[in-house]
């Protein structure tokens, strides 16, 4: 008896084949499928079902200022954990002590390894620096992970000599999307562009601006304020895109004040039909300097439950947290502090 995994479009499928013998020859031979599952999470390199109780996940960090190391490395940290399912919809979650660092050469402006989020697409692993605008593909061996870049993004339409500043990627339709934060700068509009890239590295720039405009008037956020994404995805299931923005403000934006900006909208968005619900079912902001960083859809979940990774800047301080939900916004693990680092990409490995 002989048994495989094959996957046929969105499905994984196992295959058992047997023969039976009865000298001098083949009596019978035979193929049957034990159990067809739903591939729930597109772009995935990672095959649970929805008998998996134990996930492995990985999160990369971006350490801002503290990523340059000596005249001319720049550093992130990559750090691997487990999200247990421990049943009635209840998660916990713990990290390996190791951590393991991802170095590079190359920089803008004396900035670089600033990665920003962490996504499996085509059968790898990538990342993005929100300084450079360059998407490597990460190896990741017992001592360190080796970034190799893969695709330089300028900002904009796509004919600007700045990178462009990549916060948020997700896979749709067997393509790589990237987008930023989504915010018209000084009436500039060129950061409301995101880009889809082919698995062979092709390069598309698609305005955004009516998406990202009428995500901020659903929230009943007028003109003069704002809202930030950072963590952003399709769901192949429910046909929508997903968002937990970083920051909302109904005021201008103000630097300092943008530290105490952190919301917990969640929305849901397909063509014209937006719907903006709460995490924890409540407008109560426990945590204002805690923001949405990432996330992802729990596999074998069938795309119901949510792990969401938040990151802080306040006071010149820095800390990463978890937490897990479902996408009507039911708490399914209390937030808690992971790190006190910047970790700003999460993904299932």
């Amino acid at each position: 008896i002989r048994q495989r995994l094959s996957i046929y479009k969105d499905q994984i499928i196992m295959h058992t084949t047997f023969i039976v013998l009865r000298s001098p020859g083949i009596l019978f031979y035979g193929m049957i499928c034990l159990f067809v599952l739903p591939r729930s999470t597109e772009g995935a390199p990672f095959y649970y079902t929805t008998q998996s109780k134990s996930y492995r996940i990985g999160m990369i960090a971006d350490l801002d200022a503290k990523a340059k190391k000596g005249n001319d490395t720049w550093y992130s940290f990559f750090k691997h954990g487990y999200l247990t399912n421990e049943g009635e919809d209840k998660y916990s979650v713990k990290f390996d002590d190791e951590v393991l660092e991802v170095r590079s050469k190359l920089s803008y402006k004396l900035k670089g390894m600033e990665l920003s989020d962490l996504i499996a697409f085509n059968d790898e692993l990538y990342s993005c620096d929100d300084k450079t605008g360059v998407i490597s593909r990460l190896n990741i061996t017992s001592t360190n992970v080796q970034p190799i870049p893969w695709v330089i993004l300028s900002d904009g339409n796509g004919n600007e000599v700045k990178g462009f500043k990549c916060e948020w990627m997700t896979v749709k339709d067997d393509c790589l999307f990237v987008g930023g934060h989504g915010l018209k700068i000084n009436q500039s509009k060129k950061t409301m562009y995101i880009k889809k890239i082919s698995k062979d590295g092709a390069v598309e720039h698609i305005s955004w601006v009516n998406q990202f405009e009428a995500i901020r008037k659903a929230t009943g956020i007028k003109d003069r304020g704002y809202i930030t994404h950072e963590a952003v995805n399709w769901s192949p299931i429910h046909k929508k895109w997903f968002f937990l923005p970083r920051k909302a403000s109904t005021e201008e934006f103000d630097e300092v004040k943008d530290e105490l900006k952190g919301t917990n909208f969640l929305i849901k968005m397909n063509g014209d039909d937006i719907e903006v619900i709460r995490v924890g079912n409540t407008e109560k902001i426990e945590s204002p300097s805690h923001g949405y960083s990432s996330f992802k859809f729990i596999p074998g979940s069938e795309e119901k439950h949510i792990l969401a990774l938040k990151s802080e800047e306040h006071n010149g301080n820095t800390a990463s947290y978890i937490s897990v939900f479902d996408i009507m916004g039911k708490i399914l693990m209390p937030e808690i502090q992971i790190a006190d680092d910047k970790f700003e990409g999460i993904e299932f490995i």
